[in-house]
Protein backbone atom coordinates (compact mmCIF):
# COMPACT_ATOMS: atom_id res chain seq x y z
CA UNK A 1 0.00 0.00 0.00
CA UNK A 2 1.62 3.26 -1.11
CA UNK A 3 1.57 7.05 -0.91
CA UNK A 4 -0.85 9.07 1.12
CA UNK A 5 -3.50 6.45 0.27
CA UNK A 6 -1.63 4.14 2.65
CA UNK A 7 -2.67 6.44 5.49
CA UNK A 8 -6.33 6.05 4.55
CA UNK A 9 -5.89 2.29 4.15
CA UNK A 10 -4.19 2.07 7.53
CA UNK A 11 -7.02 3.95 9.21
CA UNK A 12 -9.59 1.75 7.52
CA UNK A 13 -7.80 -1.36 8.81
CA UNK A 14 -7.52 0.22 12.24
CA UNK A 15 -11.25 0.97 12.31
CA UNK A 16 -11.95 -2.68 11.51
CA UNK A 17 -9.93 -3.57 14.61
CA UNK A 18 -9.17 -7.15 13.60
CA UNK A 19 -5.38 -7.14 13.12
CA UNK A 20 -2.90 -8.01 15.87
CA UNK A 21 0.26 -7.86 13.73
CA UNK A 22 1.20 -4.65 11.93
CA UNK A 23 4.28 -4.05 9.79
CA UNK A 24 5.56 -0.65 8.64
CA UNK A 25 8.30 -0.12 6.04
CA UNK A 26 11.45 1.85 6.78
CA UNK A 27 10.41 4.76 4.57
CA UNK A 28 8.67 8.04 5.37
CA UNK A 29 9.26 8.46 9.14
CA UNK A 30 6.51 11.09 9.41
CA UNK A 31 3.81 8.64 8.32
CA UNK A 32 5.39 5.86 10.34
CA UNK A 33 5.39 7.86 13.57
CA UNK A 34 1.91 9.22 13.01
CA UNK A 35 0.43 5.79 12.38
CA UNK A 36 2.38 4.17 15.22
CA UNK A 37 0.89 6.68 17.65
CA UNK A 38 -2.62 6.13 16.30
CA UNK A 39 -2.14 2.39 16.63
CA UNK A 40 -0.92 2.74 20.21
CA UNK A 41 -3.88 4.90 21.18
CA UNK A 42 -6.24 2.41 19.55
CA UNK A 43 -4.65 -0.53 21.38
CA UNK A 44 -4.06 0.80 24.89
CA UNK A 45 -4.79 4.53 24.99
CA UNK A 46 -2.57 6.24 27.54
CA UNK A 47 -1.99 3.03 29.48
CA UNK A 48 1.83 3.26 29.79
CA UNK A 49 2.35 0.03 31.82
CA UNK A 50 0.93 -1.92 28.89
CA UNK A 51 3.04 -0.14 26.29
CA UNK A 52 6.37 -1.78 25.52
CA UNK A 53 9.03 -0.61 23.05
CA UNK A 54 11.79 -3.01 22.00
CA UNK A 55 15.00 -2.33 20.08
CA UNK A 56 15.16 -4.53 17.01
CA UNK A 57 18.97 -4.33 16.86
CA UNK A 58 19.43 -6.41 20.00
CA UNK A 59 16.17 -8.34 19.87
CA UNK A 60 16.07 -12.14 20.12
CA UNK A 61 13.13 -14.47 19.47
CA UNK A 62 13.19 -15.42 23.15
CA UNK A 63 12.90 -11.77 24.26
CA UNK A 64 9.99 -11.11 21.93
CA UNK A 65 8.29 -14.33 23.01
CA UNK A 66 8.55 -13.30 26.67
CA UNK A 67 7.08 -9.87 25.86
CA UNK A 68 4.19 -11.38 23.92
CA UNK A 69 3.38 -14.13 26.42
CA UNK A 70 3.30 -11.76 29.38
CA UNK A 71 -0.39 -10.75 29.78
CA UNK A 72 -1.43 -7.09 30.16
CA UNK A 73 -1.66 -5.53 33.61
CA UNK A 74 -5.29 -4.96 34.61
CA UNK A 75 -6.29 -4.27 31.00
CA UNK A 76 -7.63 -6.04 27.95
CA UNK A 77 -4.67 -5.43 25.64
CA UNK A 78 -0.98 -4.55 25.46
CA UNK A 79 0.96 -2.78 22.72
CA UNK A 80 4.42 -4.00 21.69
CA UNK A 81 6.40 -1.83 19.32
CA UNK A 82 9.62 -3.20 17.78
CA UNK A 83 11.82 -0.51 16.26
CA UNK A 84 14.38 -1.19 13.53
CA UNK A 85 13.57 -4.88 13.03
CA UNK A 86 16.22 -6.43 10.74
CA UNK A 87 14.06 -9.16 9.25
CA UNK A 88 16.03 -9.60 6.02
CA UNK A 89 19.33 -10.37 7.77
CA UNK A 90 18.09 -13.14 10.06
CA UNK A 91 19.44 -16.68 9.86
CA UNK A 92 17.04 -19.52 9.11
CA UNK A 93 16.73 -20.69 12.71
CA UNK A 94 15.76 -17.29 14.14
CA UNK A 95 13.40 -16.63 11.22
CA UNK A 96 11.63 -19.87 11.98
CA UNK A 97 11.24 -18.96 15.65
CA UNK A 98 9.79 -15.55 14.78
CA UNK A 99 7.31 -17.20 12.41
CA UNK A 100 6.11 -19.39 15.27
CA UNK A 101 5.62 -16.35 17.50
CA UNK A 102 3.74 -14.33 14.89
CA UNK A 103 1.62 -17.30 13.88
CA UNK A 104 0.14 -17.61 17.35
CA UNK A 105 -0.19 -14.13 18.81
CA UNK A 106 -2.59 -13.96 21.78
CA UNK A 107 -5.69 -11.84 21.29
CA UNK A 108 -4.53 -9.31 23.86
CA UNK A 109 -1.25 -8.52 22.03
CA UNK A 110 -1.02 -5.80 19.37
CA UNK A 111 2.44 -5.97 17.79
CA UNK A 112 4.00 -3.36 15.52
CA UNK A 113 7.17 -4.24 13.59
CA UNK A 114 9.06 -1.34 12.03
CA UNK A 115 11.36 -2.78 9.40
CA UNK A 116 14.95 -1.54 9.35
CA UNK A 117 15.11 -1.96 5.58
CA UNK A 118 12.66 -2.46 2.76
CA UNK A 119 12.53 -5.90 1.14
CA UNK A 120 13.41 -4.34 -2.23
CA UNK A 121 16.68 -2.94 -0.81
CA UNK A 122 18.24 -6.28 -0.04
CA UNK A 123 20.17 -6.20 -3.32
CA UNK A 124 22.30 -9.02 -4.61
CA UNK A 125 23.53 -11.84 -2.42
CA UNK A 126 26.88 -11.37 -0.79
CA UNK A 127 29.31 -13.94 0.62
CA UNK A 128 27.81 -15.43 3.77
CA UNK A 129 24.23 -14.54 2.86
CA UNK A 130 23.38 -18.19 2.53
CA UNK A 131 23.51 -18.34 6.35
CA UNK A 132 20.76 -15.71 6.50
CA UNK A 133 18.43 -17.21 3.92
CA UNK A 134 15.59 -17.18 6.45
CA UNK A 135 15.26 -13.40 6.14
CA UNK A 136 13.47 -13.43 2.79
CA UNK A 137 11.06 -16.15 3.82
CA UNK A 138 10.26 -14.23 7.02
CA UNK A 139 9.58 -11.02 5.07
CA UNK A 140 7.27 -12.90 2.72
CA UNK A 141 5.54 -14.46 5.73
CA UNK A 142 5.08 -11.09 7.46
CA UNK A 143 3.51 -9.49 4.40
CA UNK A 144 0.97 -12.29 4.18
CA UNK A 145 0.33 -12.75 7.89
CA UNK A 146 0.21 -9.14 9.08
CA UNK A 147 -1.11 -5.83 7.86
CA UNK A 148 1.78 -4.31 5.89
CA UNK A 149 2.08 -0.62 4.98
CA UNK A 150 4.74 0.81 2.69
CA UNK A 151 4.55 4.57 3.17
CA UNK A 152 5.90 6.41 0.12
CA UNK A 153 6.49 10.14 -0.26
CA UNK A 154 3.22 11.65 -1.54
CA UNK A 155 2.97 13.28 -4.95
CA UNK A 156 2.84 17.07 -5.07
CA UNK A 157 -1.01 17.23 -5.12
CA UNK A 158 -1.23 14.68 -2.29
CA UNK A 159 1.35 16.59 -0.25
CA UNK A 160 -0.62 19.80 -0.76
CA UNK A 161 -3.83 18.17 0.48
CA UNK A 162 -1.95 16.74 3.45
CA UNK A 163 -0.60 20.20 4.33
CA UNK A 164 -4.08 21.70 4.16
CA UNK A 165 -5.39 19.05 6.57
CA UNK A 166 -2.49 19.53 8.96
CA UNK A 167 -2.96 23.29 8.88
CA UNK A 168 -6.64 22.85 9.73
CA UNK A 169 -5.78 20.63 12.69
CA UNK A 170 -3.33 23.29 13.87
CA UNK A 171 -5.98 26.02 13.62
CA UNK A 172 -4.32 27.61 10.59
CA UNK A 173 -5.21 27.98 6.93
CA UNK A 174 -3.23 28.55 3.73
CA UNK A 175 -3.98 31.46 1.46
CA UNK A 176 -4.51 30.44 -2.20
CA UNK A 177 -1.26 29.17 -3.66
CA UNK A 178 0.66 29.15 -0.36
CA UNK A 179 0.52 25.41 0.24
CA UNK A 180 1.42 24.68 -3.40
CA UNK A 181 4.38 27.05 -3.07
CA UNK A 182 5.59 25.27 0.05
CA UNK A 183 5.45 21.94 -1.77
CA UNK A 184 7.30 23.40 -4.78
CA UNK A 185 10.05 24.76 -2.56
CA UNK A 186 10.38 21.37 -0.86
CA UNK A 187 10.87 19.31 -4.02
CA UNK A 188 12.88 16.18 -3.26
CA UNK A 189 12.14 16.25 0.47
CA UNK A 190 10.35 13.55 2.43
CA UNK A 191 7.17 14.31 4.36
CA UNK A 192 9.08 14.76 7.63
CA UNK A 193 11.12 17.61 6.14
CA UNK A 194 8.08 19.28 4.58
CA UNK A 195 6.16 19.12 7.85
CA UNK A 196 9.13 20.54 9.74
CA UNK A 197 9.01 23.54 7.45
CA UNK A 198 5.24 23.74 7.89
CA UNK A 199 5.66 23.91 11.68
CA UNK A 200 7.57 27.17 11.23
CA UNK A 201 4.55 28.57 9.42
CA UNK A 202 2.06 27.19 11.95
CA UNK A 203 3.91 29.11 14.69
CA UNK A 204 3.13 32.47 13.09
CA UNK A 205 0.63 34.66 14.98
CA UNK A 206 -1.61 35.08 11.93
CA UNK A 207 -4.19 32.35 11.32
CA UNK A 208 -3.71 32.53 7.54
CA UNK A 209 -0.37 31.61 5.96
CA UNK A 210 0.47 33.63 2.86
CA UNK A 211 2.84 32.92 -0.04
CA UNK A 212 5.03 35.71 1.34
CA UNK A 213 5.28 33.83 4.67
CA UNK A 214 6.39 30.73 2.78
CA UNK A 215 9.04 32.62 0.83
CA UNK A 216 10.49 34.28 3.94
CA UNK A 217 10.52 31.28 6.29
CA UNK A 218 10.89 28.09 4.27
CA UNK A 219 14.34 26.67 3.62
CA UNK A 220 14.44 24.88 0.30
CA UNK A 221 15.67 21.32 0.02
CA UNK A 222 19.01 21.19 -1.84
CA UNK A 223 17.18 19.50 -4.72
CA UNK A 224 14.54 22.24 -4.99
CA UNK A 225 17.08 25.04 -4.53
CA UNK A 226 19.33 23.61 -7.23
CA UNK A 227 16.34 23.29 -9.55
CA UNK A 228 15.32 26.95 -9.12
CA UNK A 229 18.89 28.24 -9.34
CA UNK A 230 19.80 26.16 -12.40
CA UNK A 231 16.52 27.10 -14.11
CA UNK A 232 17.41 30.76 -13.67
CA UNK A 233 20.93 30.12 -14.98
CA UNK A 234 19.70 28.36 -18.13
CA UNK A 235 17.14 31.12 -18.63
CA UNK A 236 19.95 33.67 -18.55
CA UNK A 237 18.58 35.32 -15.41
CA UNK A 238 21.82 35.58 -13.46
CA UNK A 239 20.41 38.10 -10.98
CA UNK A 240 17.64 35.69 -9.98
CA UNK A 241 20.08 32.77 -9.73
CA UNK A 242 22.40 34.71 -7.44
CA UNK A 243 19.50 36.01 -5.36
CA UNK A 244 18.12 32.49 -4.84
CA UNK A 245 21.59 31.18 -4.03
CA UNK A 246 22.38 33.90 -1.46
CA UNK A 247 18.91 33.58 0.08
CA UNK A 248 19.44 29.88 0.70
CA UNK A 249 22.84 30.48 2.28
CA UNK A 250 21.31 33.14 4.52
CA UNK A 251 18.71 30.60 5.65
CA UNK A 252 21.42 28.13 6.58
CA UNK A 253 21.56 25.91 3.51
CA UNK A 254 24.69 23.79 3.13
CA UNK A 255 26.82 25.12 0.28
CA UNK A 256 28.33 21.68 -0.38
CA UNK A 257 24.89 20.13 -0.76
CA UNK A 258 23.83 22.95 -3.11
CA UNK A 259 26.95 22.53 -5.21
CA UNK A 260 26.42 18.76 -5.48
CA UNK A 261 22.82 19.21 -6.58
CA UNK A 262 23.87 21.85 -9.13
CA UNK A 263 26.35 19.38 -10.56
CA UNK A 264 23.58 16.78 -10.76
CA UNK A 265 21.30 19.25 -12.56
CA UNK A 266 23.94 20.18 -15.14
CA UNK A 267 24.82 16.52 -15.72
CA UNK A 268 21.12 15.74 -16.15
CA UNK A 269 20.75 18.44 -18.81
CA UNK A 270 23.84 17.14 -20.58
CA UNK A 271 22.43 13.59 -20.46
CA UNK A 272 19.15 14.78 -21.98
CA UNK A 273 21.10 16.37 -24.84
CA UNK A 274 23.01 13.16 -25.51
CA UNK A 275 19.93 10.97 -25.13
CA UNK A 276 17.84 13.11 -27.46
CA UNK A 277 20.61 13.11 -30.05
CA UNK A 278 20.84 9.31 -29.82
CA UNK A 279 17.09 8.93 -30.32
CA UNK A 280 16.39 7.44 -26.88
CA UNK A 281 12.59 7.26 -26.37
CA UNK A 282 11.19 9.86 -23.97
CA UNK A 283 9.79 7.28 -21.57
CA UNK A 284 13.12 5.45 -21.33
CA UNK A 285 15.07 8.69 -20.95
CA UNK A 286 12.81 10.03 -18.21
CA UNK A 287 12.96 6.74 -16.35
CA UNK A 288 16.76 6.46 -16.52
CA UNK A 289 17.16 10.04 -15.24
CA UNK A 290 14.43 9.66 -12.58
CA UNK A 291 12.50 12.71 -13.79
CA UNK A 292 8.90 13.30 -14.80
CA UNK A 293 7.72 13.59 -18.40
CA UNK A 294 6.97 17.26 -17.77
CA UNK A 295 10.49 17.89 -16.48
CA UNK A 296 11.94 16.09 -19.50
CA UNK A 297 9.87 18.31 -21.80
CA UNK A 298 11.31 21.42 -20.14
CA UNK A 299 14.87 20.11 -20.32
CA UNK A 300 14.49 19.23 -23.99
CA UNK A 301 13.44 22.80 -24.73
CA UNK A 302 16.54 24.02 -22.90
CA UNK A 303 19.00 21.74 -24.69
CA UNK A 304 17.47 22.45 -28.10
CA UNK A 305 19.20 25.85 -28.11
CA UNK A 306 22.53 24.80 -26.54
CA UNK A 307 25.16 22.83 -28.45
CA UNK A 308 26.69 19.75 -26.91
CA UNK A 309 30.14 21.33 -26.61
CA UNK A 310 28.89 24.05 -24.28
CA UNK A 311 26.92 21.57 -22.19
CA UNK A 312 29.98 19.36 -21.88
CA UNK A 313 31.97 22.40 -20.75
CA UNK A 314 29.24 23.29 -18.23
CA UNK A 315 29.40 19.80 -16.73
CA UNK A 316 33.18 20.07 -16.49
CA UNK A 317 32.96 23.44 -14.71
CA UNK A 318 30.44 22.09 -12.18
CA UNK A 319 32.59 19.04 -11.51
CA UNK A 320 35.69 21.21 -11.19
CA UNK A 321 33.87 23.36 -8.62
CA UNK A 322 33.13 20.25 -6.56
CA UNK A 323 36.79 19.27 -6.64
CA UNK A 324 38.06 22.74 -5.68
CA UNK A 325 35.60 23.05 -2.80
CA UNK A 326 36.83 19.82 -1.25
CA UNK A 327 40.53 19.97 -2.07
CA UNK A 328 41.51 23.63 -1.65
CA UNK A 329 41.30 26.33 0.99
CA UNK A 330 39.28 28.64 -1.25
CA UNK A 331 35.96 29.99 0.01
CA UNK A 332 33.28 27.45 -0.95
CA UNK A 333 30.48 30.01 -1.15
CA UNK A 334 32.49 32.33 -3.39
CA UNK A 335 33.55 29.43 -5.61
CA UNK A 336 29.96 28.35 -6.20
CA UNK A 337 28.84 31.92 -6.84
CA UNK A 338 31.55 32.24 -9.48
CA UNK A 339 30.37 28.93 -10.97
CA UNK A 340 26.87 30.39 -11.40
CA UNK A 341 28.30 33.38 -13.23
CA UNK A 342 30.35 31.18 -15.56
CA UNK A 343 27.40 28.90 -16.28
CA UNK A 344 25.05 31.80 -16.99
CA UNK A 345 27.55 33.23 -19.50
CA UNK A 346 28.13 29.82 -21.06
CA UNK A 347 24.64 28.35 -21.36
CA UNK A 348 22.23 31.16 -20.44
CA UNK A 349 19.53 32.20 -22.89
CA UNK A 350 20.43 35.24 -25.02
CA UNK A 351 18.10 38.09 -24.17
CA UNK A 352 16.83 40.88 -26.48
CA UNK A 353 19.25 43.33 -24.94
CA UNK A 354 22.21 41.14 -25.76
CA UNK A 355 24.07 38.27 -24.11
CA UNK A 356 23.89 37.63 -20.37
Amino acid sequence: MKDASALASFRAALAAGKETLWIFSDKEPWFREKCAEELRLFAVGDDEPNTLTLDGDGLTPEALSDAVDSPPLFAGRKFIRVRSFHASSLPEEDAGLYKEIFSDLPEYAVVLLELAEAPSRRGKSAPGDEKKAGGKSLLDFLRKKGSYFDFETPSAPEMTRLLLREAGEAGRSFAPGAAERLVALSTGSDTQSVMSEAKKLFSLPSSEITPEDVESLVTLSPDAAAYLISSAVFDGDLASALTQYRRQLKKGANVYALSSMLLSEVKRVYAVKLGAAAGVPNEELASSLSISDRRLYVLKKIVSRIDVTRLRRAAFLAAENEYLMRSSSQDAEALTEMLLIKLAVLVGRTRPGGPV
